[in-house]
């Protein structure tokens, strides 16, 4: 599963980090997960534990992952991926 990152400001992250990078479940997804689509976040990354909690929250795409270096690896990929189209839609358009 790679999230395109076209914007990090359209991300939230939600959950309790520990000190050697896991991403703990926390309480009270349902409501953080609510206002973070009200407030504009369209990808909403969460400890895998909540995914069902947070699932619940229509219109909202809902990332679950153990391990920051899970988080930081799906983003650099996924730049990565919206870098290779940008530049393939260059060539094939002559920029």
């Amino acid at each position: 599963m790679a999230a395109v990152v076209e914007d990090i400001q359209n991300f939230g992250f939600i959950g309790e980090l520990s000190l050697n990078a896991d991403i703990r479940a926390c309480s009270g997804i349902l409501p953080m997960a609510i206002e973070a689509k009200n407030r504009g976040i369209t990808n909403l990354i969460v400890p895998k534990e909540n995914i069902r909690e947070a699932s619940l929250v229509k219109g909202i795409n809902i990332f679950g992952f153990e391990k920051l270096t899970e988080v930081i690896s799906n983003i650099l990929q996924a730049s990565c991926l919206l870098l290779l189209l940008i530049h393939a839609w260059h060539r094939q358009h002559n920029c």
